[in-house]
């Protein structure tokens, strides 16, 4: 289940969207009016409904002479550029897990596509403030909830200039915002996986074991997300030792045990669920006690 966001921007330099996703794919495009461009001579001319399917039609890179032209509601466009974010392109297939976030932007050159725990896992930004930073245009964004789900289901949000023409095949664009309250950061969340690490006890004796459950939760209900397996998680003692490096989740829910090794009375034990470039999904402190 994934939820939808239409960023509404008063100083876009287009008027003219694609948004195309069916179970492996999402495309997204920008076009513009043919006379931007020198077509090319044997360039074809097709109808709009092409750009409503996830086929690859053009580059992510911005040209001049562009080899189709495509009919909609009378004005003859060309395609700027198009991104595609395909979970079967081994690029994109080995990010492909939960609370992934892809985000894109074009930089009036390129279209480009990051996981978003890429770009700011050294600066700690949140999206708004990096794109605020790195400048371009921030254009559409795709969140992973359960990786064998259908790109059909997991959360979007696009970003397009008042009164635009969206040449789309999906029925809703979304949840209307204005560019402006998303810009203010932290307004994503709740089109991610939220975390909570619980120990069973909050505190332990030095050198002893407690009990930790990770609970995968929606971002926008906080109810146990309980249509997510995965088994990628890695365990990060900060403190102490945990056995098992790895904590598998099955159906939103997650157990492992750590021990209070090496640690005295008056310390505490730290612990973090980690996963690739995203650390500390959560963490959790428990307090070392002595057993007198």
């Amino acid at each position: 289940m994934g939820y939808e966001r239409h960023v509404i921007a008063s100083n876009l330099p287009f008027q003219y969207y694609s948004l195309a996703i069916d179970e492996t794919r999402a495309v997204f495009r920008l076009l513009n009016p043919k006379e931007y461009f020198t077509p090319k001579e044997d360039a074809q001319t097709y109808s709009a409904e092409l750009l409503s399917t996830t086929q690859k039609l053009a580059s992510e890179v911005a040209v001049n002479d562009a080899d189709k032209i495509f009919e909609v509601n009378g004005e003859e466009l060309c395609i700027v550029a198009e991104v595609v974010i395909d979970k079967t392109d081994p690029f994109f297939s080995r990010m492909w897990v939960p609370g992934a976030h892809f985000v894109t932007w074009f930089d009036g050159y390129k279209f480009r596509v990051q996981i978003k725990g890429a770009l700011t896992y050294f600066d700690c930004r949140n999206t708004a403030q990096y794109i605020r930073y790195n400048g371009g245009l921030w254009l559409f964004d795709l969140w992973v909830r359960n990786p064998q789900d259908p790109v059909t289901a997991c959360s979007r949000s696009i970003t397009t200039a008042e009164d635009a023409t969206v040449i789309t095949n999906v029925e809703d664009l979304g949840e209307e915002w204005t560019a402006e309250d998303v810009m203010t950061g932290t307004t994503s969340k709740w089109l991610n996986l939220a975390y909570e690490l619980m120990p069973s006890s909050n505190t332990v004796a030095p050198d002893g074991w407690i009990d930790f459950t990770l609970k995968l939760k929606d971002g926008k209900t906080g109810e146990l997300a309980d249509d997510v397996t995965w088994d990628g998680y890695i365990v990060e003692a900060v403190d102490g030792y945990v056995p098992h490096k790895r904590v598998s989740v099955v159906n939103g829910i997650g157990h492992f045990r750590a021990c209070a090794l090496g640690l005295q009375a008056g310390e505490t034990m730290r612990v973090k669920i980690n996963h690739r470039f995203y650390t500390s999904r959560a963490e959790s402190t428990v307090q070392v006690v002595s057993n007198d």
